[in-house]
């Protein structure tokens, strides 16, 4: 079974490339529309990709179903890595990010790839670092690039994903706050309420 996993993997990756190279092609005006649905579908494989591999965790043996969120967040951008020859670095408060629940860690999970993947497709950024930790009783998520930005008073609503970004941190009780300008950086912040199971000693 896992190695029909593995070979699910390597076909999605390989679709996940070719529409990756069709949305280069599509820089035009006239195909931006056209580029962003190239761009949603390859985020959409992207995100089956990791489904997958999640599912090959849970059918794996014991000793790695029990897998953490700095885990798979690290592992995640370690494979990014790899993949896109950018520098991605992930820091993370230990206390906090154990103490999340498991519908945090699913909203958390899709807005970080989400943001990465952004910053990777649309800035051409070489460089993102994340950090998740705990300030002033709250967690905070920050995603930050040095890629190309973009204005986001000049995006229509869903532009570079924010309507999802924003609607996510509103499910979990926060707030999606992005600040980007043309030419770079892009800064996202994602202000969430801290676990009530969080020591108060760990969000000094």
């Amino acid at each position: 079974v896992r190695d029909l996993h593995e070979r699910t993997i390597q076909s999605l990756l390989a679709v996940n490339a070719q529409l990756m190279r069709c949305a280069s092609l599509a820089e035009t005006p006239a195909t931006m529309a056209l580029r962003n649905e190239l761009d949603t579908a390859a985020a959409d494989l992207d995100a089956a990709v990791s489904e997958v591999r999640d599912g090959i965790l849970r059918i794996g043996p014991a000793t790695k179903a029990d897998v953490t969120f700095r885990e798979a967040m690290a592992d995640w951008l370690a494979r990014l890595n790899r993949g896109h020859g950018a520098s991605l670095t992930f820091e993370s408060d230990a206390a906090l990010a154990d103490s999340l629940d498991p519908r945090a860690r699913t909203e958390l999970t899709a807005i970080l790839r989400e943001a990465v993947s952004n910053a990777l497709r649309h800035g051409h950024a070489e460089r993102v670092a994340v950090s998740l930790r705990a300030e002033n009783g709250q967690g905070l998520l920050t995603v930050q690039d040095d890629g190309s930005g973009f204005d986001p008073a000049a995006t229509t609503g869903g532009g570079h994903g924010l309507k999802h970004l924003r609607q996510r941190a509103k499910d979990l009780g926060g707030e999606c706050v992005v600040e980007s300008r043309i030419g770079g950086p892009t800064t996202l912040r994602v202000r969430f309420p801290a676990p009530p199971n969080l020591s108060a000693t760990s969000q000094a």
